[in-house]
């Protein structure tokens, strides 16, 4: 991978990790999958503005289709997921469970026909940042019938984003980055109006849709901006370390900031999460992003 991609993927995991700085000057009414369906909606017609002189084929209807539902597995399941379980899983426990995607990504590599032994090789570091991840967050899961319902959404969620990545890293490399943009979003923010709607009607006055212009809003959309960057550039599993590296970086601002005391758990944790995050990030996956793009 070249620098822009390193510094993209850098640029996005402290962004999504510094976002929760942004939320005391949220201004938005807008309910929050209403908000992220209009930001994918506003991407979506901008590519498709772009990419409408682009001439269509045949045999590019299938894989369009494929497209859209790689891009709505990826973006749109785990949103509306996330925000079924926002008001039973605290943050911090759904923030653990999506650790979790590195290794789904690892084991969606490794399975099937090709086998590849590289991807293989990072499962250790993987399991060893994920363990130290635990060890730095404490987990709160509801024991009702409705906590594990949710629960159980949540761990489909995980699974369905690393099946997901593999899927579109695969896909996109016959797209142009404008008509691939058109085909993820404009599925995904009719999906997140629709989940949006179950719950409450859809705020369309002039005064809500103008609250959208908030900080919280912008770093949203650049989040799904670099999200559809990086999805195309960087190889799966490098990619998916995000779920470890944003944690890890959340958890040193609030150290910076509210300088609690260290403990032994929090030292090892930080230690292990630092060593297998950056083994997941650093080793070489026997070109994966060649074995990847020729299946």
């Amino acid at each position: 991978m070249n620098r822009s991609v390193w510094l993209t993927f850098g640029a996005l995991c402290l962004l999504s990790a510094s976002a929760w700085i942004a939320t005391p000057y949220d201004t938005s009414t807008l309910p929050s999958l209403e908000s992220q369906g209009l930001l994918y909606a506003a991407i979506g017609l901008i590519a498709l503005l772009i990419s409408r002189r682009q001439p269509w084929s045949r045999n590019q209807i299938r894989s369009s289709a494929q497209l859209a539902l790689a891009g709505l597995m990826f973006f749109g399941l785990p949103a509306a997921a996330i925000e079924l379980a926002s008001g039973s899983v605290p943050a911090i426990s759904r923030s653990a469970l999506f650790s979790m995607v590195p290794i789904v990504v690892i084991l969606a590599i490794t399975s099937g026909e090709a086998r590849e032994a590289g991807a293989r090789r990072l499962l250790p570091p993987t399991l060893v940042g994920v363990g130290g991840l635990l060890l730095l967050l404490p987990l709160d899961f509801s024991g009702t019938t409705r906590g594990t319902i949710i629960l159980a959404v949540l761990c489909a969620a995980v699974i369905v984003s690393g099946i997901s990545a593999v899927w579109l890293f695969r896909l996109l490399h016959n797209v142009t980055p404008s008509r691939a943009a058109a085909l993820i979003c404009l599925p995904t923010a009719a999906f997140l109006l629709a989940c949006s709607r179950l719950n409450d009607p859809l705020v369309l006055d002039q005064t809500a849709l103008a609250s959208l212009l908030s900080v919280s809003s912008l770093v949203g959309l650049i989040e799904i901006l670099l999200l559809l960057r990086l999805v195309r550039a960087m190889p799966p599993i490098r990619f998916a370390a995000r779920y470890l590296v944003i944690p890890l970086l959340t958890v040193l601002e609030g150290y910076i900031i509210l300088r609690p005391p260290m403990t032994l758990r929090i030292a090892a944790g930080a230690i292990l999460l630092i060593a297998g995050t950056a083994t997941l990030l650093l080793l070489n996956p026997s070109n994966e992003e060649a074995v990847l793009s020729l299946r």
